[in-house]
């Protein structure tokens, strides 16, 4: 569960010294940097875990952030205050996987969700975002065929976190669905659209589908690259 109450901690908990910045928010308002929702923020990704440091990645956002710094900017920083650790502990990738994970729900969701309404809304958007990609010619119309409330209801958002920070920033950059710039695909959704491509041929299609998308969001089992890249697409 997200922490929502305030945490105790201070920049003189860590011996940082914050600036009185402003950061721009994406409505084009301007707002001071929260110190707070920093440390929050890295504590709901894990930041609290053994092997990790509160204070380092700390340390490291605040150095790469500056007056007038976008959110993008400010979760841009953390990300890679995170990942640049990963050789000196493995939890560092945890907690890098679980900061490109929000990033990326935000980008596909448009908004910033967490527990139940971020599975109701990731279900929804799958399922309009299977009709958009046919719309626009990215995605193979026998998709349409699938049951597609039900595929979107056999998403298990858990499984997100057995993917470390190189296989989910891999999985965005190279395999995910865009339409120019806007990213079409979560995790769980980008699993279960190859799952259907794979399957779409088959007599129980929905069976296979749901046995192909367990295996590879479980990580049991990964199609190659040209299978990922063009499994379902039209």
């Amino acid at each position: 569960m997200n922490k929502t109450a305030a945490t105790p901690y201070t920049p003189d908990t860590f011996g940082l010294s914050v600036p009185n910045w402003e950061i721009v928010k994406r409505n084009g308002q301007k707002e001071p940097l929260d110190f707070q929702k920093l440390v929050i923020t890295f504590v709901n990704s894990g930041g609290e875990q053994q092997g990790a440091s509160l204070k380092v990645l700390l340390k490291e956002t605040l150095k790469a952030l500056f007056d007038g710094c976008s959110t993008d900017d400010i979760e841009t920083a953390m990300i890679l205050a995170a990942s640049s650790f990963i050789e000196r502990d493995l939890a560092y990738s945890r907690i890098a996987s679980r900061l490109f994970r929000q990033k990326t729900y935000k980008e596909v969701l448009g908004s910033s969700l967490t527990g139940n309404e971020l599975e109701a809304k990731a279900r929804e958007v799958f399922v309009a975002n299977i009709h958009y990609g046919v719309d626009k010619g990215l995605l193979d119309p026998r998709l349409l065929d699938y049951n597609l409330d039900a595929m979107a209801g056999k998403l298990d958002f858990s499984r997100d976190f057995k993917l470390e920070y190189l296989g989910i920033q891999t999985l965005h950059e190279r395999y995910f669905l865009r339409e120019e710039k806007k990213l079409l695909e979560t995790p769980q959704a980008f699993w279960m659209r190859a799952a259907m491509g794979l399957a779409i041929e088959e007599e129980q299609k929905e069976q296979w589908a749901e046995e192909f998308y367990n295996n590879y969001s479980n990580l049991r089992f990964v199609s190659s690259t040209p299978t990922l890249f063009h499994s379902g697409l039209s």
